[in-house]
């Protein structure tokens, strides 16, 4: 796996958690339209789990292939292994 696979899987996982929320506050705007505020949810829903999936499928370190899960949005180092996600170079520092 390389650093683009994970790059477009954090891209793919954003794209997909701002549908989801788009999705959810349409639900909650629909009224009292019972069929129209199902569909919505069954969409938000279906959103919501292939949000996770990419994040499953894609959203690994590029090195040691553990998932990142916390922290995907702002995530420059790998938890697990403590490379860069963008070069690959082992970074110093303290661990947290």
């Amino acid at each position: 796996m390389n650093r683009n696979d994970f790059e477009s899987g954090r891209k793919a996982a954003k794209i997909l958690a701002i549908l989801s929320a788009v999705g959810c506050v349409a639900m909650l705007m629909a009224g009292d339209n019972p069929p129209l505020q199902g569909a919505l949810i069954l969409l938000t829903m279906l959103l919501f789990v292939s949000m996770f999936l990419v994040i499953v499928l894609r959203c690994r370190c590029p090195h040691c292939g553990k998932v990142i899960l916390l922290g995907l949005w702002n995530a420059k180092v790998c938890s697990s292994c403590r490379r860069s996600l963008s070069s690959g170079n082992k970074v110093k520092g303290k661990k947290r």
